[in-house]
């Protein structure tokens, strides 16, 4: 027989939902708010999705009054932020409890 395969298929399915707010007070200071939402087929049952949260503050320096003179600096801003972060690189059944990698005959030896 020519032209034919076997094996299974891999027909993973994901879904992600994305938000982002951004709070800009005095052009100074900024607060930014980030979810993502993430679904997957590879997930085990009891967590099909996955939430993955995200905050940042950053302040404007070059825009205060201070720093207003300083000829040698065009814009200066310091940024933190914290952010989880996940993935969905799961193997094929790797999830299922009912999932059997063994031989059902012993080693073959």
């Amino acid at each position: 027989m020519t032209g034919a395969t076997a094996g299974y298929g891999n027909n993973n399915v994901g879904i992600s939902y994305f938000g982002r707010l951004v709070y800009n007070f005095n052009d100074k200071y900024v607060l930014t708010a980030s979810i993502r939402r993430d679904g997957s087929s590879v997930f085990g049952p009891a967590n099909k999705f996955g939430n993955f949260p995200g905050v940042g503050l950053a302040w404007n320096a070059s825009n205060e009054e201070f720093l207003k003179e300083a000829s040698f600096i065009s814009d200066l801003k310091v940024r933190v932020s914290w952010g989880k972060t996940g993935n969905n690189n799961i193997g094929a059944f790797q999830t299922s409890p009912l999932t059997y990698s063994g031989s059902p005959t012993g080693n073959g030896v």
